[in-house]
């Protein structure tokens, strides 16, 4: 491992601050590994507002007030990752399972439907790697931990 790039909430530096002690790293924080900005949504119980959920769901381009459209979240992580996986260095990028499922999208080609429908995820300190084959091709698979369903806000 050659470097750590980590969201910059605190619950992915903490992970990211784990490995970073035990290999001797610096961890890079960047915004573009943010998870879905739920805006005023954010924090909720997801049973009682649900429905709304769904919406900005089901209408990828609609803003949720406060934070960003899923849209916005596709955008900012395929940028990222679009540039980052272009690095020579062997690196660990810690994050959320929507940046997980964009990603995902974004090595299948699929840059359109809803970022939290795919099914490569795992629990809470799950670990995925990326890989490239011979032919330049990207694939993501569970090196860690539970896989799971993606569920949305996990």
């Amino acid at each position: 491992m050659e470097r750590i790039v980590s969201s910059p909430l605190l619950r992915a530096l903490e992970t990211a601050d784990a490995y970073a002690e035990v290999f001797d790293l610096d961890v890079i924080q960047d915004r573009g590994l943010l998870s879905f900005h739920l805006g005023f949504l954010g924090g909720k119980d997801k049973k009682e507002y649900q429905e709304l959920l769904d919406y900005f769901i089901e209408h990828p381009k609609s803003v949720i007030p406060e934070g960003e459209s899923l849209d916005e979240l596709e955008q900012r992580t395929f940028e990222f990752f679009d540039k980052e996986l272009r690095s020579e260095k062997f690196t660990v990028f810690v994050t959320h399972n929507s940046n997980c499922v964009c990603l995902q999208n974004q090595i299948e080609g699929n840059k359109t439907g809803i970022p939290e429908s795919d099914e490569v995820s795992v629990k809470p300190g799950g670990i995925l790697g990326i890989f490239l084959d011979k032919d330049g091709k990207y694939s993501v698979e569970v090196l860690f931990g539970t896989e799971e369903e993606a569920a949305f806000g996990s």
